[in-house]
């Protein structure tokens, strides 16, 4: 994906099925990296990822679950 490309993170958004209103209500997120993907995972993450995070405790969420 592109650095901060809204388009393309709604096209992808789109096509894993991620509703639009999880997105509206916070009950998601969806971020551009920035560099936090490799500070949350120690370099060991792939774009895009889905992470879940509970108080300190980060781990990878795959999209079947959401």
């Amino acid at each position: 994906m592109d650095k901060g490309d809204d388009r393309t993170v709604r096209e992808w958004a789109s096509n894993h099925q991620i509703d639009p209103d999880w997105v509206r209500s916070r009950r998601i997120t969806l971020n551009h990296d920035g560099g936090a993907l490799d500070k949350l995972t120690q370099g060991q993450g792939e774009v895009p990822s889905i992470l879940r995070r509970r108080g300190e405790d980060v781990s990878r969420l795959p999209v079947s679950e959401l």
